[in-house]
């Protein structure tokens, strides 16, 4: 008796499976026959900013109804994998070919300047740039060293030329390029990728400035050399700009000036 039941309720199962497939597969021919058979395409699988270079872990390959199929599909990794965005792509958003562009010029430091402004780089070490320290992206004050012409010792002056100078690019670091950089290692004959994103030893950066601006640090640099430049960090959120005169070594030393500035001998 127990298996009669038993065959009876597995006839039931099996039946009932049979159903729940059937009905299934006749919902599943119902939705091709309307949107079309499932084609394999690329998606982000998060949120990825525009210029920024698309890896493979933040890309997925999903299958999607035909009719849902934007233009230009992409449907695998290596379509995609290397190349950088051309705009904003959402989470789950088609990659297409046309929100996509190789690493090249259009992708360069040209986009990143401001309409009406000017791309300058000047040469910075430890000492004048925040121990290399600086991001693109931060923002600078840039401060000159000036010696007068036909000026007596100790009268060089010290000044706030510029205030609150977006930083564009440090060496080779660029935020609307790939950062990274192929190179041949000699030992081994191998490419090496290189990281800019964790450089230190950089020995430039690249200022966004009017053509004022860059007229005034290409003579400083040029009469008075690039050691007499100094960049000083800013809070990103910082925009206020100071009023201040520059300081010389009288404001420095105060009543102690007349220490150091005695008149040589032979001038009295």
């Amino acid at each position: 008796m127990n298996n009669k039941a038993f065959t009876f309720s597995l006839a039931l199962a099996f039946g009932a499976v049979f159903m729940i497939y059937s009905y299934i597969s006749s919902k599943e021919q119902e939705y091709k026959t309307k949107y079309g058979s499932e084609t394999a395409v690329v998606v982000a699988k998060k949120d990825i900013k525009e210029m920024e270079e698309i890896h493979a872990n933040s890309i997925e390959i999903v299958s999607k109804p035909k009719q849902f199929i934007e233009p230009g599909k992409t449907t695998s990794k290596d379509e995609v994998a290397g190349f950088i965005a051309s705009v904003p792509i959402r989470k789950g958003e088609q990659i297409t070919l046309n929100k996509i562009v190789a690493p090249g010029v259009k992708t360069g430091l040209s986009r990143q300047v401001s309409v009406g402004k000017r791309a300058m780089s000047i040469a910075v070490s430890d000492d004048n740039a925040v121990s290399r320290l600086l991001k693109p992206g931060n923002r600078v004050d840039v401060m000159a060293t000036i010696d007068p012409p036909g000026s007596q010792r100790g009268s060089q002056i010290t000044k706030t030329v510029l205030q609150d100078v977006p930083v564009l690019a440090v060496g080779e670091w660029v935020t609307t390029t790939a950062p990274r950089k192929v190179e041949k290692d000699d030992m081994t004959g191998k490419d090496v990728v290189r990281n800019l994103n964790i450089e230190r030893n950089y020995t430039t950066v690249t200022l966004e400035v009017d053509p004022s601006a860059a007229q005034q640090l290409t003579l400083i640099r040029t009469v008075l050399g690039q050691s007499s430049l100094t960049l000083t960090l800013r809070n990103s959120d910082d925009t206020e700009r100071v009023l201040s005169g520059g300081s010389t070594l009288t404001d420095v030393l105060g009543s102690d000036i007349s220490r150091v500035m005695r008149t040589p001998s032979g001038q009295r």
